[in-house]
Order: C-alpha cells, then structure tokens, then sequence
C-alpha cells in the first residue's frame, strides 16, 4: 500500500472515531450515529446494538442533565485492506448528573470514572470510512460499576 493512502486511512479512521464520541458527548446523536456504517454493530454495556437505526435509538435516550466526556488518546489505526481498518484507543470518561435537563457549563466535576480501551473496526464504503463495529471494556474503574 502506498505510504499517502495508509496516511489518508489512518486520518479518517480517528477522525470518524473522535467525531462520534465528540457528538455523543454533546448530544448530537444523529451526527453520532452517521459514523456508522448501515449495517455496524456496537456491543455496549453488554448489549450488541445493530445498524445504525438502532444505535440512534439506544443513545437519544441519554439521562436529561448527564455531563460527560470521552478523553480518546493513544489512537493506533492499522489498515488491513484497501477498504478495512482496525484501530485500538484508550477512554477516559468523566461523567456528572446535574440537578436539570437546562445544562449551564461548566458543571461541578466530581473525577473521572475511570479508564477504558475501545477496538474499532472500520469499512470504506464510497469513499467514506465508517465505523463498523465498536466494542470497549473498563480497564480499571474509580466509582461506578459501568463505565462504557
């Protein structure tokens, strides 16, 4: 593969990684689950989620007046095809309940919940690169049980 093309793969793949926890984050769901490919699963907190219809509909009913943040670093993208990728990342999240669903920034924080890996896989479908499966687990966890 040449050296450009694996570049251009690498930038995509975090880019549509880092803009779907950047729009789930901020409650942007529609443009959360457009990361997706139609047919992508997300195993979360257990669950297998499946296409991006019913992705959409898992995360738009987030708790009113939950704060959170996803810190992605540690990125490592690897092309495996001409129109697959994998990629591997580490997760801090950081979450707070506020008293009501009218969020005035900033919020109190309360710390970190803890620090997770994600493995993504992505597809290029039309020129676009997709998530097309996501999957994360804790890997150690401060105060709650259920950190992704």
């Amino acid at each position: 593969m040449e050296l450009d093309a694996t570049l251009i793969c690498e930038l995509a793949c975090k880019r549509s990684l880092t803009a779907f926890i950047y729009h789930l984050d901020h409650g942007e769901y529609q443009r959360a689950a457009a990361q997706f490919a139609p047919d992508a699963t997300w195993v979360r907190h257990g669950k297998t989620l499946t296409g991006t219809a019913e992705i959409l509909a898992t995360i738009s009913v987030r708790p009113a007046g939950q704060v959170q943040r996803h810190v992605l670093s540690n990125i490592l993208v690897t092309q495996t095809g001409s129109d697959q990728a994998t990629a591997t990342a580490y997760m801090t999240l950081y979450r707070t309940q506020t008293d009501s669903p009218d969020i005035t920034l900033p919020v109190k924080m309360v710390g970190e919940d803890g620090v997770g890996e994600y493995a993504t896989s992505f597809c290029r479908i039309d020129g676009v690169w997709l998530i097309s499966a996501h999957d994360g687990w804790p890997v150690m966890l401060t105060k709650r049980e259920k950190l992704l």
